[in-house]
């Protein structure tokens, strides 16, 4: 599985929400919904 695609986005999304401190980015992966947590840099990936 190759997530660079996935991962340049959550980047960028990040990056543009950097003002905020925190993000809040939700991925389909395979019908899965997950929820991916960006706070103080930290990453939190929930399944």
């Amino acid at each position: 599985m190759s997530g660079d695609g996935l991962d340049l986005v959550v980047v960028l999304l990040v990056k543009a929400d950097s003002e905020a401190g925190a993000a809040v980015v939700r991925v389909d992966f395979a019908g899965t919904l997950g929820e991916v947590w960006f706070m103080g840099g930290e990453v939190s990936r929930s399944r």
